[in-house]
């Protein structure tokens, strides 16, 4: 059996760049919500909306979405997602949104923290092209 060599890790790491992205966005749709809450958007004119700029935030959450999934990434938690695309709606109430913020930040930590990398989710190369 020959020497063992850890395998080329740049797609983890372009991976992982791409789950801290999330974590930001997730983070910052919480705090517009805040925002929201302590000083009010003025209504939109159509139904009860209002011009928050958490929607905006949860769009590029869904992109950003789309590319960590393109760079090949394990599965993120459900709830990520489903919090991009369910609150994205017309009259969520923001303390809603700051609630299930904090919710998927704590999952997405887990999520983090027990990702696989490097060797452990690619193998380790021996010199002989076999994996250990």
């Amino acid at each position: 059996m020959g020497t063992i060599i850890p395998a080329p890790d740049d797609a983890t790491r372009s991976q992982l760049m791409m789950l801290a992205e999330i974590i930001k966005l997730v983070s910052r749709a919480g705090d517009y919500a805040r925002l929201d809450i302590a000083n009010p958007p003025p209504p939109t004119g159509v139904g009860n909306g209002t011009w928050t700029r958490v929607v905006g935030v949860l769009a590029e959450l869904e992109a950003i979405v789309a590319v960590y999934r393109q760079l090949g990434g394990p599965e993120l938690p459900s709830n990520v997602e489903r919090f991009a695309l369910d609150f994205r709606r017309m009259g969520t109430p923001p303390e809603q949104v700051v609630g299930e913020s904090m919710s998927v930040l704590s999952l997405l930590q887990d999520f983090a923290t027990n990702i696989p990398t490097g060797a452990s989710r690619l193998g380790m190369a021996t010199v002989s092209g076999q994996t250990a």
